[in-house]
């Protein structure tokens, strides 16, 4: 089928439970979305249509029925693959984001996501493996990501507030690993919330390489206005915007040479930074 069969090592791509001998759902996404990203990048169709079946296989494997994947997959007696019995928040949540999945399977999967509520830390502790299944970095991070892909940006504000303002009332000076009382400090990969923020909410996309255009996209949600100032390539990108009775008015400020693009958030209209430089109208 394509798949990556063994995983002899511990990995960290969902921190799902991982079962000796068993197939890991999420290796085997983020090996479909990495051949296929690949195989367009450098023009080898062989490799984007390994990644294709590769995702097709894991897909129908490992879909348990109840609305989830399985974290593993397994072959019965008759070597015929088969979901495992552990499904998890972190892996669903990945799953989600390879974008790999169809479309109303997905829309399943995010409505058992969306009705659960992040551990927060005025709420009891659990067990190690059930509190690092539920809760930990590496889920929400996947899920909010899908948040903000799918436009439910208010959500994504109320779900970043839940998940790591108390611990900032607490007096950490980083966000931790864990969301419960037997928080992690070691990482930095929460430091995504800045990546969230910066692109969702004050709406700045940054080009993939140098001598890429920049996209300014507000969404305007339940936030009256938005301030952020992002480094790029030797200065900074530095958005201001608030809402109006007729949508949004923006300010950019853009590194000297770089090209870009505002996305109106009413009209949907693509207006370039040149032409708006010459607009006599309330946008900037």
């Amino acid at each position: 089928e394509g798949l990556l069969d063994d995983a002899s090592l511990e990995t960290f791509w969902d921190w799902s439970r991982i079962k000796a001998g068993a197939i890991q759902t999420g290796n085997n996404f983020a090996y479909a979305h990495s051949l296929i990203v690949m195989g367009r990048l450098y023009k080898e169709p062989e490799w984007t249509d390994l990644g294709q079946r590769t995702a097709v296989a894991i897909e129908q494997a490992a879909w348990t029925g109840r609305e989830l994947y399985a974290d593993t997959v397994v072959r019965d007696q008759d070597n015929r693959l088969c979901p495992g019995v552990d499904f998890s928040i972190p892996m669903n949540a990945m799953a989600l984001w390879s974008e790999l999945i169809p479309q109303e399977r997905a829309d399943r999967v995010w409505r058992q996501l969306r009705n659960f509520h992040p551990q927060t830390m005025d709420r009891p502790i659990f067990d190690y493996e059930t509190n690092l299944v539920r809760s930990n970095l590496y889920g929400l991070l996947y899920r909010f990501e899908h948040q903000g892909r799918i436009g439910d940006i208010a959500g994504l504000l109320q779900d970043l507030k839940e998940a790591y303002l108390p611990m900032l009332d607490r007096g950490q000076t980083c966000l931790g690993e864990h969301l419960g009382y037997m928080a992690s400090l070691c990482h930095g990969l929460n430091g995504y919330v800045a990546h969230l923020l910066s692109r969702y909410v004050a709406g700045i996309e940054l080009p993939a390489h140098p001598g890429g255009e920049i996209v300014i996209r507000p969404q305007p949600s339940h936030l009256p206005w938005c301030q952020a100032r992002v480094p790029w390539m030797g200065g900074h990108v530095q958005v201001w915007w608030s809402r109006t009775d007729k949508g949004c008015r923006t300010i950019v400020s853009l590194p000297q040479g770089q090209k870009g693009n505002y996305i109106d958030p009413v009209t949907g209209e693509t207006i370039n930074f040149t032409d708006a430089l010459q607009r006599e109208d309330s946008r900037s």
